[in-house]
């Protein structure tokens, strides 16, 4: 009985190695009859899902201080970078060169947390910060609190567009927010500033990037 399986099993390999060969057959007949357009287009989906399988390999990647070349030390996207335990001075720079004599492209003190598009290409350094892909960050939203603290908020991704309450904090030397219509990293332009000495009113619309210091941020 026990040869008897052996022969089976290996009929069964034979039988499963011929199918994949014909399926390899079949698809060379299709690459050979595809059009220059056809193989385009494959192309571009046969990329697609290459990237989206190595953002699958980092999702849960943690990047803690210190420098990265975008592409190869840390994928290009968008990241929450968060202060780090106990840190004094958080911050981020995005570098067109790997040495002090690139390009600052931009620079960004962090208070709590800020989100960043990184472009493969450049080089970015953490201080006193730890960046998490934007799918695996902590989960910082105001539909799970009541108030948001200091920091930089996307919206759409970690409060939906609409009319909130921004406040000043009770001990801040200084209380205001911006505006931009963009995150770090990217072309984004100052929608506008303000500083404040009472709670008001604002209106935020989607895909903006509003950041909060000495203030908070609730409905």
């Amino acid at each position: 009985m026990h040869r008897f399986h052996k022969i089976a099993a290996t009929v069964l390999c034979l039988l499963l190695a011929s199918c994949a060969i014909a399926e390899i057959n079949v698809a060379q007949d299709a690459l050979d009859q595809a059009s220059l357009e056809d193989l385009y287009a494959l192309r571009e989906r046969i990329d697609e899902r290459i990237a989206e399988l190595e953002r699958g390999l980092h999702a849960d990647q943690v990047y803690p201080s210190g420098s990265y070349q975008v592409g190869d030390d840390i994928p290009a996207g968008y990241y929450v970078v968060m202060e780090a335990e106990r840190a004094l001075f958080s911050s981020l720079i995005i570098r067109s060169q790997a040495d002090e004599a690139g390009e600052i492209l931009a620079h960004e003190l962090i208070l709590g947390q800020a989100v960043v598009k990184l472009t493969a290409g450049t080089y970015v350094t953490f201080a006193d910060a730890v960046a998490y892909p934007m799918d695996s960050a902590p989960d910082i939203r105001l539909s799970n609190v009541d108030t948001l603290p200091e920091g930089g908020y996307w919206v759409g991704t970690h409060l939906e567009p609409g009319t909130y309450v921004i406040a000043p904090m009770e001990k801040a030397p200084l209380s205001s927010y911006s505006v931009f219509d963009d995150v770090l990293g990217t072309d984004a332009q100052l929608v506008k500033f303000e500083k404040i000495t009472q709670p008001i009113s604002v209106e935020l619309e989607a895909g903006q990037y509003l950041e909060l210091s000495g203030c908070t941020l609730s409905r």
